[in-house]
Order: structure tokens, then C-alpha cells, then sequence
């Protein structure tokens, strides 16, 4: 009877133990499988943007998605979910499901600036969402509305000067770069230009060309053809030297101001959880969009430099990128 106990406890403790491996290779193989079949065939891929249509970080997002559909195989769907400085979207995408048919097409605003610009965020850019690559980068324009006095950034700041608190200047949110390189300005030439937030560059620009503001720093994709048709005008870039394509525009360090330098830089990151296999595959189908030729014009008749990198010199950008708004946001005692 004894020998016959110690069997059956034997045998049932290794059908228990045959059923645990077995639970653990079906969860393997079903987390393999998920990678190795992304995307399926008769999906789409949501590409999540936060800011409105029309605005630079859109008319990029359009034009990487349409490549991005070719090289996967799949379509990938802009979505827009403008506000708050792209935190709305950024919060979406950290709470979808990580799957790779969620991604955010982000600004530097909700990866680096927010971080130290709110004082509560529903998501962590470091720990709530995974880096996967670089896209571009490129500097903003001083640009003001075509009937506005002044014709040049030393006119601008000598006209606010005179009209203190009187003349106003756009951004794409409370919190954006456009915000900051406007108040840094502010700050550097000792004026007082009055900050109006708006949801989205778009937004702005229309109400700068209306005139309802005075001018704005704007992604120079933005601005071109209203610059072209004499509706706004541009001041200066913020860059140290002179860009292709915009050779007649005078930079902010000709004017006197070499460290009002600033632009915006874009990314694409998926829920903290996507899985490695795919991030590795989307990392690499940007790498192929943004080193095509047709691609890189495309990207580059945008004013904007094309870029590609690996999920961890991404973060490391982050990185960088939060330390520097930090430092100038305690300069600028915002």
C-alpha cells in the first residue's frame, strides 16, 4: 500500500510537472509566434501624431508613413491627437496595447521638454514608452506676419522694445520648443513679447498669416509657401550657419544672438512593452525609408535633415535633450 501511495504522489507530480513546461513553451511559442508573424496582412499600423493636421510634425509623419507602408507591407494610418504639447498622444500610445499596430510619431515637446515643463505627466517617456529610431531634425524660422514693421530680427526686437506687452508671438503649445526658443528671446534680448499658445503649429501659422499674432519661430516646411506668396516673412533661422535651400534667410548668430539656436527633432516609439523582434524589424524599415533616395528628398525639401538611429542612441538623445531644456528652463525661471 505504502509502495503504491509513493507511486501515485510520483506520478502526479510529474503530470503537474509536464503540464507547467507545457504552459510555458505554448507562452513561448505564442510570444514567438506574435513577433514572427507582425505585422499580419489584412491590418493597418496606427501611426499616433500630437499635433493638428498641416503642421510640420504631420506633413513628416505623412510622408514616412506612406514609405513606411511600402517597406512593411502593411498601411500605416495617421491618427491625430493634437494637444498639450503632444502629451495627449504620447499618453495614448503608452497605455495601447504592444502589439506593433500602436506607434507615436513624436516631437522633441512630449519626449523632452514636458518632462520638465509639467509639473504631473500620465506617462514616462523613459519607462512608458520603447525608442526605436530617429527620423529627421531640423531648425526653426523667426517668421512674422506680412505686414508687420519689421524686416529683420535686430527690427523686431527693437519694435518690441518700444511696444512693451503689445506685440505677440505664436507657438505650437504652452511648453513646445517654439514656446521656449520664444521666451529664451525674450530673455536674451531683454524684450517683452506676449506668449499665445496654440494646439498645433498649423494653427499658429493660420493666425499669423490672419495677423492676429505678430510672429512665431515655425518649421520652415511650414512657412515656405507663405513666405514665397509675400503672406508672412521670414526674419531669421535659428542656426549658426546658413541652410540649403533658405541661403537668403540670415541666421540668429549673424544677427548677434549665436546661442538662440534651436529647431525640433522627430522619433518614432512604440509602448514600453513591444516586443524586441519587433522594434528591431520597425528600426530597421526606418533605417531603409530615411536612406532611400526619394525618401531623403522628400524629407529634405522639408527643410529638415534626415536621420536614422538605433533605439539606444534615441534615448541617449532623450537624455541629453531633457538636461538642456532643463538648464534653460531654470534660466529662464519658468
Amino acid at each position: 500500500m505504502y509502495a503504491f501511495q509513493k507511486f501515485a504522489l510520483w506520478h502526479w507530480r510529474f503530470v503537474l510537472t509536464a503540464i507547467c513546461l507545457l504552459v510555458a513553451s505554448a507562452a513561448a511559442a505564442k510570444v514567438s509566434s506574435g513577433a514572427s508573424s507582425w505585422p499580419q496582412k489584412d491590418a493597418s499600423i496606427r501611426l499616433v501624431v500630437g499635433y493638428a493636421p498641416g503642421g510640420g510634425t504631420d506633413v513628416l509623419a505623412r510622408l514616412v508613413a506612406e514609405r513606411l507602408g511600402t517597406v512593411v507591407g502593411v498601411p500605416f494610418v495617421v491618427e491625430n491627437k493634437p494637444g498639450a504639447g503632444g502629451t495627449i498622444a504620447a499618453s495614448m500610445v503608452s497605455k495601447a496595447k504592444s502589439d506593433g499596430y500602436t506607434l507615436l510619431f513624436a516631437s522633441d515637446p512630449e519626449l523632452a521638454i514636458a518632462p520638465v515643463m509639467l509639473h504631473s505627466m500620465q506617462y514616462d517617456p523613459f519607462t512608458d514608452l520603447r525608442p526605436i529610431s530617429q527620423v529627421a531634425s531640423g531648425p526653426y524660422m523667426i517668421v512674422a506676419n506680412g505686414a508687420f514693421a519689421p524686416n529683420s530680427l535686430p527690427e523686431l526686437i527693437d519694435h518690441v522694445r518700444s511696444n512693451p506687452d503689445a506685440v505677440h508671438f505664436g507657438s505650437s503649445g504652452a511648453g513646445t520648443s517654439s514656446h521656449l526658443l520664444g521666451e529664451q528671446l525674450n530673455r536674451t534680448a531683454g524684450i517683452e513679447a506676449v506668449h499665445v499658445p496654440y494646439k498645433g503649429m498649423s494653427a499658429a501659422v493660420n493666425d499669423l498669416v490672419a495677423g492676429h499674432i505678430d510672429y512665431a519661430f515655425v518649421p520652415p516646411l511650414v512657412a515656405r509657401a507663405f513666405v514665397e506668396a509675400g503672406k508672412l516673412k521670414a526674419l531669421a533661422i535659428a542656426t549658426p550657419e546658413r541652410i540649403k535651400g533658405l541661403e537668403t534667410v540670415p541666421t540668429t548668430a549673424e544677427a548677434g544672438y549665436p546661442t538662440l539656436v534651436g529647431g525640433a527633432w522627430y522619433a518614432v516609439l512604440g509602448p514600453s512593452g513591444l516586443d524586441a523582434e519587433i522594434g528591431e524589424q520597425l528600426q530597421q524599415a526606418i533605417a531603409a525609408v530615411v536612406s532611400s533616395g526619394e525618401s531623403r528628398a522628400g524629407i529634405e525639401r522639408l527643410a529638415l535633415l534626415p536621420q536614422h538611429s538605433s533605439p539606444q542612441q534615441l534615448s541617449e538623445l532623450m537624455r541629453k535633450e531633457v538636461e538642456k531644456w532643463r538648464a534653460l528652463a531654470a534660466d529662464l525661471g519658468l
